[in-house]
């Protein structure tokens, strides 16, 4: 890439929108929620030559939302650590890292990581499109040319590490105008070997014969034709959609999926400030063949919500997920359990649930579905009810603290906490004892946290400032993820 060839594409680009915007209209695909409209009003957007070249830099905030961490200090200090551990766990191997070059377009600030330079943000893609080389390995769908469409794909990192790691035939990326804007310059120009084109109305979009990298907005959506998609993938933006946009891309999804074709979903539901969905079978993945149905506990940060990751091909036979089970294990999945719940998520997405497990998971709905925090403590106490009993103490546990009622959680601290809860609850448990018991004036609440530093320094040292700063962190997180007002509860 040269200045010249920058230069060139931004304005071959700035044009192409000022001249398809107004006429390309609104339509459900398009729609954002207040989530990414008070982001995109605090960033930069539609960025000239000189500054694209800065993008990717945190001072210039053009990938706010989507790209580097504008933190400063210690904190980012302990969440660039929380990247690298978190790479690391997805085994990618030694040759894969030191082959990966990362462009230098957009300045970005890079971090040391096994003998190369990575940004964090890169590292963060990196990690999950080997992610999805994994499972289309596992799913027999890699060993040919690739048509792939990513839906959101920010300034397009995902994008470029899977070029690296597949053999893809053509790329299409449909994202918002001023995420579009960025990946349509960022692509080809670290690509330039690729054809390319911006989708600039209806027509273009249902050429036959597809570019290798096309860009198109949500307004084309339904136009996109010509071509069946070998690979659908959306990595964190479906769950800070509007419901209805999230529902309409997943109808497009089984439209455009090919016989053998895979859908990858990494989301979160219940997202604070988006009017998104609130529950996983909202999204509407029970009309597919579910393969997988997994907690993402890869997470960079303690108090982060929890996604579901789904990996999907089009309905086959005639499984059928029962909705308010798959509701029941979202919500468990967003809370933090991991260990509890991966015999019955099985038994859901291959309907052979029993009707005592069926009954469990329809209480623990209900349970879900209660707008206050003592009415959901009253129905764990009634002795009758099916739920699961290790989930059903835990909860317990849960409710007590956020609530400040002490006796029960001190009586069963040891056994809670010596359960095998996985790391993601047992960090979040221990933050919230450490929580109240510094809240308790107890000099004991930093012992509680050390077994966190066992799996993550990083990780442990968060949990530490969030409880230092006496704000109850780990309790408005517990009560976001038990869908709580805090003006209810």
């Amino acid at each position: 890439m040269n200045f010249r060839n920058l230069n060139s594409l931004v304005r071959q680009r700035q044009e192409e929108f000022r001249i398809t915007l107004p006429r390309a209209g609104d339509t459900i695909y398009g729609q954002v929620s207040p989530f990414w409209n008070g982001l995109l009003q605090n960033r930069q957007n539609f960025l000239e030559p000189y500054e694209f070249n800065f993008f990717r830099n945190p001072g210039t905030s053009g990938t706010y939302g989507i790209g580097d961490s504008k933190d400063v200090g210690d904190d980012k200090k302990l969440f660039e650590s929380s990247i690298l551990e978190i790479v690391d766990s997805y085994g990618i191997p030694d040759n894969v890292i030191s082959e990966m070059s990362e462009p230098f377009l957009g300045s970005p600030t890079v971090l040391p990581y096994r003998d190369n330079l990575f940004s964090q943000n890169f590292l963060k893609s990196l990690a999950a499109a080997w992610r999805v080389r994994q499972i289309l390995n596992q799913q027999g769908v890699s060993n040919r040319p690739l048509r792939v469409c990513e839906i959101g794909a920010g300034f397009g990192a995902t994008g470029l590490a899977l070029h690296h790691l597949l053999n893809i035939e053509h790329y299409t990326i449909i994202d918002i105008a001023e995420n579009l804007y960025q990946s349509s310059i960022f692509l080809p120009l670290c690509l330039p070997d690729r054809s390319h084109q911006f989708v600039t109305n209806s027509s273009s979009a249902s050429l036959a014969c597809y570019p290798q990298l096309n860009f198109s907005l949500p307004s084309f959506t339904d136009a996109l034709g010509g071509t069946e998609f070998d690979l659908v993938l959306n990595n964190a933006s479906f769950g800070e959609m509007p419901r209805t946009t999230a529902q309409a891309y997943i109808r497009w999804i089984q439209d455009r999926l090919s016989e053998n074709g895979i859908v990858y979903s990494l989301n979160r539901h219940n997202a604070p400030g988006v009017t998104g969905v609130t529950c996983l079978s909202e999204y509407g993945f029970q009309n597919f063949h579910i393969h997988s149905l997994s907690p993402m506990n890869r997470m960079t940060r303690p108090q982060n919500q929890i996604a579901s990751e789904i990996v999907a091909s089009l309905k086959r036979g005639d499984v059928a997920i029962d909705e308010t089970s798959l509701d029941a294990i979202g919500d468990l999945i967003m809370c933090g359990f991991e260990n509890q719940i991966e015999r019955v998520i099985q038994l859901t997405i291959h309907d052979k649930l029993d009707a005592e497990t069926r009954l469990a998971l329809h209480q623990i709905a209900d349970f879900f579905r209660l707008p206050k925090l003592l009415d959901k403590y009253g129905v764990l106490q009634q002795n009758e009810l099916a739920i699961l009993p290790e989930i059903k103490k835990i909860l317990l546990t849960v409710i007590e603290l956020v609530a400040r009622l002490d006796a029960g959680p001190t009586q069963r601290k040891e056994e809670v906490l010596s359960m095998d809860l996985g790391t993601k609850m047992d960090m979040r448990l221990r933050g919230l004892y450490a929580e109240r018991e510094m809240e308790r004036g107890e000099e004991n609440w930093r012992r509680t946290l050390n077994p966190i530093r066992e799996y993550s320094h990083s990780l442990h040292g968060m949990s530490e400032r969030i409880i230092a700063q006496g704000k109850r962190g780990f309790a408005s997180m517990f009560l976001r993820d038990l869908k709580v007002s805090p003006q209810v509860q």
